[in-house]
């Protein structure tokens, strides 16, 4: 298979220095195609508290089965109709990621 696409999008989260989380989402959609989705955690950074954090992964993808919630770093399919990337930023974290779908043909 060769790669005979990709969509890219950043994403970010920030708690703002507040000790709540934050959670931000970015959905690509698109005809059922065969893809790899994967997110690429860009910058991160925190607010002088070590229990700080950012995380990125795959959080919702939808195919000719429905929706499905799921909590995983990347997803490799075919008959993909979208994927939902998450990022979350809990007590004073914050970060930017690159979301990347890549398309098979």
């Amino acid at each position: 298979m060769a790669i005979v696409g990709v969509l890219a999008n950043a994403v970010s989260a920030s708690t703002g220095g507040n000790i709540v989380g934050f959670t931000a989402t970015l959905t690509h959609h698109f005809g059922p195609s065969s893809i790899w989705g994967h997110p690429a955690l860009q910058s991160y950074s925190v607010d002088d508290d070590d229990q700080s954090g950012t995380s990125v992964g795959v959080s919702q993808f939808v195919d000719a089965n429905g929706t499905h919630n799921v909590n995983v770093i990347g997803q490799f399919a075919s008959k993909r109709t979208s994927i939902t990337y998450q990022i979350v930023a809990v007590r004073g974290g914050s970060g930017s990621a690159l979301c990347i779908t890549e398309f098979f043909g």
